[in-house]
């Protein structure tokens, strides 16, 4: 599928890209996800030309797919299976909202993953989703941050946040959201956990002494992530900024920047 690109997304998986904690074939332009237009139909798929769709990391049902090696680029080649169709009205109204779905369809995943509780390691735009989609699924969801920025829009939203410096996580479903070695040292010596991983875990090595362990890449709701993300608009707010290419990359107390490359809602 040729997508024309319009929105693009710039977050802490690129940030991590950005500084060499995790690989990218070469030749290859980073960025994630975000919102395009359907160029070219490809064979067997069944999104027609000119169609409004999110573009995400991974393809349906856990298939190798795009992954971390993306675009932010003004056209891109992708498997249909790394797309979603979206309500073009709902885009036009809060393109934010559709742009950043997939991130948020991962916080939703680990939270119906997590059956009642859920520790949630990181402070990222999924971190923070999965934390405002508790109160959607009645479950209890606590961060455990590091990044003050990520904090701080965290408490600004009456999410719960502890230290991780200062407490170990002890619920029993643990969402490890971040590479960084410090967090994903909290989890490696667990026993009796369930550890669900962010799909960042596939271009970087999970932890070594964990028994077992699940990506929320197949369970990734991005229609779900749109509605979520339209009931809080106060979290879009304070947690994404906008940017032009040159002024990336991550450098404006955001969780997430998007950038236009194209108008297309």
């Amino acid at each position: 599928m040729l997508i024309r690109v319009g929105l693009g997304v710039w977050n802490g998986t690129e940030r991590a890209v950005s500084q060499g904690l995790v690989w990218v074939e070469p030749g290859r332009v980073l960025g994630a996800e975000g919102l395009g237009v359907v160029v070219k139909r490809g064979v067997g798929a069944d999104i027609d030309e000119g169609v409004l769709v999110v573009l995400s990391r991974v393809p349906k049902e856990g298939l190798p797919g795009v992954a971390i090696n993306g675009w932010l680029a003004s056209y891109t080649s992708l498997p249909f299976s790394s797309l979603a169709q979206l309500d073009k009205g709902v885009c036009k109204r809060e393109p934010r909202a559709c742009a950043l779905a997939f991130s948020a369809g991962l916080g939703i995943a680990a939270v119906i993953s997590s059956h009642g509780e859920l520790g949630v390691l990181g402070c990222g735009f999924s971190s923070l989703s999965a934390a405002l989609a508790s109160m959607e699924y009645g479950a209890t969801t606590r961060l455990y941050c590091l990044d003050s920025i990520g904090a701080r829009i965290a408490s600004r939203l009456g999410l719960e946040v502890l230290s991780a410096k200062r407490r170990e996580p002890k619920e029993e479903t643990l969402y490890l959201a971040s590479i960084d070695p410090r967090l994903v040292r909290l989890v490696e010596n667990r026993r009796g956990s369930r550890l669900l991983l962010h799909p960042i875990f596939l271009h970087y090595p999970p932890p070594r002494t964990i028994d077992t362990y699940t990506s929320v890449l197949r369970e990734s709701r991005v229609h779900e992530g749109v509605k979520l993300l339209l009931k809080h608009i106060d979290f879009l707010d304070a947690a994404v900024g906008h940017a032009d290419l040159e002024a990336l990359p991550y450098s404006h107390g955001k969780l997430a920047i998007i950038a236009r490359l194209h108008n297309v809602v």
